[in-house]
């Protein structure tokens, strides 16, 4: 019965380094999942700057509308706020006459807002002509 008792020996030997095996997996578990919790806390913070930036890109698509609308002798500077949520964001739009050439108006809308990562902000330029006279 010797190589019973050298079984019973690799048996007990084994229960050891089979709870030393369970924790390093559970260690190696622990990482991989701490891993993945910031790589979805990037992405949701990242997917939050973009929903932000395509609103104020909306916003910025509005103002160039309700410019486009008005007699062209009447387009002007302006500043304005709208929010959406809880962002508010600055509208200004600066009118610039006789650019790029005379009868032209080179409209510019500059949106800005905070967001948890910094002050965030975007330009829009454009140019309108005069078809015909007012």
């Amino acid at each position: 019965m010797p190589g019973k008792d050298r079984q019973s020996n690799r048996i007990l030997n084994q229960r050891g380094l089979t709870l030393f095996e369970s924790l390093v997996a559970l260690a190696l578990l622990a990482l991989g999942a701490a891993a993945v919790g910031n790589f979805m806390t990037s992405q949701i913070r990242h997917g939050s700057n973009n929903h932000l930036q395509a609103q104020a890109y909306s916003h910025a698509a509005d103002e160039l509308e309700r410019v486009r609308a008005l007699p062209f002798r009447q387009m002007d500077n302006s500043t304005s706020n709208r929010t959406t949520g809880d962002v508010k964001y600055l509208i200004h739009t600066a009118v610039t006459d006789g650019a790029p050439a005379p009868s032209m108006k080179t409209i510019a809308v500059t949106v800005s807002w905070n967001s948890p990562g910094g002050a965030q902000s975007i330009d829009v330029h454009t140019v309108y002509t005069q078809v015909t006279p007012d």
